[in-house]
């Protein structure tokens, strides 16, 4: 979020977040899908990493499943559509990445 911005809430018009926010570092930074897929590669978030949104759910079904949270398919297709709701979900492993261009 930039200086002077609200925050929105999930599913609200104006959120940049969609589908998935993976939180990654102090003080607010994310992996997280975008609605504006042409940005992509370009700066246009303050210090977040974006993706496709079908490309981050995919992610974050990685990131459970090796961080000891795996869920059933059924419960991604709840969540996903599910577009005003945060589910936080706290891992029992850490999950190490490494992001490449």
């Amino acid at each position: 979020m930039g200086e002077g911005e609200n925050g929105k809430g999930p599913g609200e018009p104006g959120n940049p977040m969609k589908v998935v926010k993976i939180f990654f570092k102090e003080p607010d930074y994310y992996i997280h899908g975008t609605g504006d897929v042409e940005s992509l590669g370009s700066a246009a978030s303050h210090g977040c990493l974006r993706m496709d949104p079908e490309d981050i759910a995919d992610l974050a079904k990685l990131i459970m499943e090796h961080g000891g949270q795996p869920r059933e398919e059924n419960w991604f297709l709840r969540i996903l559509h599910s577009r005003r709701e945060e589910k936080p979900i706290y891992l029992d492993n850490p999950v190490w990445l490494t992001i490449t261009d």
